[in-house]
């Protein structure tokens, strides 16, 4: 069974791995693949709203029609064969 590593670090060594960590820069396009190139605000926005607009039915799917059935007697194996 393996299970994680135990870290012995005390608490100001955490915290100098953590502001370390975060000194680094985030993230930076170098312009040469258009595919990793961050959304500007607006195409992020457009594509929020496409989103939103979709929650409620399947991309495709027809309006939804509620049908109910009911019977007098239970319906049981023998009476289906």
């Amino acid at each position: 069974m393996t299970s994680s590593k135990t870290n012995y670090l005390t608490k100001p060594q955490v915290l100098a791995a953590v502001r370390a960590s975060m000194a680094k820069p985030g993230f930076v396009w170098d312009g040469l693949d258009e595919d990793d190139r961050p959304l500007s605000r607006q195409e992020m926005q457009a594509g929020l709203a496409a989103m939103t607009l979709k929650l409620g039915q399947l991309q495709g799917s027809e309006p939804k029609e509620r049908v109910v059935g009911l019977t007098d007697q239970p319906i049981d194996k023998k009476s289906l064969d």
